[in-house]
């Protein structure tokens, strides 16, 4: 993620940045839950005094010590204001308030790390319910990764997998109110509808499981879009039914210009992920009565009364 939006190896490859940044959003989630125990006007006072508190913020300014030698080079730099340049959108963001950068690019670690979990729960809940599904991966994983390892090409070629992640997302995106622009000038539809400039939008994501544009859309279908390639042409299946693709009728990762710049390492994320644990282990999951998910608002979210029954199993390849 870091090298998405501060394309310089002196930082993001920096192992002390790459520790601290995953320490960071490990502990965070650890501080936020002792917090609950207190009433909102007492976080505040409480805070200090919790041992994971004070370590968050030591380690919030071992981060920031960290940036100072980006932040002089953003300082030094001249950037025209480019919307679809990173580097360039973080400087207009922070409106030369560098001292922002720190809690910026760790907003965007807590994102990335929190929406890969999520996505990495529904597709365990889902795939360990069809014991056929489970064996197909099984077979993938030992012919195109067996002999060459985890490498670029690998990872791509896990087409049964990428389907399976491309369905998951499909049934259970972040939210189902999704694209969320402001109309930079006014914009009159075609049913004659205007839109004032400044209006905050955003769009349903309703139809990702809707039948008329998904056939049995709300069902998850592991090979439903291993299938769609295979029947596709060669353009079409890299253009549309890849994990990674957006569309009208599919933007769990957004859409555009704006699409998750992230999406890519987040492939093979999951699909590392995956493989050490569809390899490893057999797993037995539990559904609450209430379901494996539930909505809150316009989120969608994995039941935490999800339980798993973890087996170790011999390994065909070492990974």
């Amino acid at each position: 993620m870091s090298r998405t939006f501060i394309n310089d190896k002196d930082f993001y490859r920096n192992p002390e940045w790459v520790h601290a940044s995953s320490e960071y959003v490990e502990l965070s989630a650890l501080a936020g839950y002792e917090l609950r125990a207190f009433p909102k006007w007492a976080k505040k006072f409480a805070a200090p005094f919790l041992p994971s508190c004070r370590k968050l913020q030591s380690l919030f300014d071992h981060i920031n010590s960290l940036l100072e030698p980006l932040k002089d080079k953003l300082h030094e730099q001249k950037l025209e204001v480019d919307p679809k340049n990173p580097l360039s959108f973080l400087n207009q963001k922070l409106e030369g308030q560098l001292d922002e950068l720190g809690s910026t690019l760790i907003a965007l670690c807590l994102v990335s790390y929190d929406g890969g979990g999520e996505l990495f729960t529904h597709v365990l809940h889902s795939v360990w319910r069809n014991e056929q599904l489970i064996n197909d991966l099984r077979s993938e994983i030992v012919n195109v990764v067996g002999d060459e390892g985890f490498n670029k090409n690998t990872l791509q070629n896990l087409v049964l997998m990428d389907s399976v992640l491309k369905e998951a997302q499909r049934m259970h995106p972040e939210s189902v109110l999704q694209l969320q622009r402001i109309a930079l000038e006014e914009v009159v539809l075609p049913d004659g509808l205007i839109i004032p400039k400044g209006t905050p939008l955003l769009v349903s994501g309703c139809h990702m499981i809707d039948a008329s544009v998904w056939p049995d859309g709300d069902k998850f279908d592991g090979y439903r879009f291993f299938n769609l390639r295979q029947k596709a042409d060669s353009s079409t299946r890299q253009a549309s039914y890849n994990f990674t693709s957006t569309s009208k009728d599919h933007f769990g990762f957004g859409h555009g210009s704006q699409a998750c710049p992230g999406r890519f390492f987040a492939s093979y994320m999951q699909k590392i992920l995956l493989c050490h644990v569809i390899m490893k282990y057999d797993v037995l999951v539990t559904i609450p009565e209430e379901g494996a998910w539930f909505q809150r608002g316009s989120t969608h979210v994995a039941h935490p009364g999800l339980k798993a029954r973890v087996r170790r199993r011999k390994e065909e390849i070492q990974l």
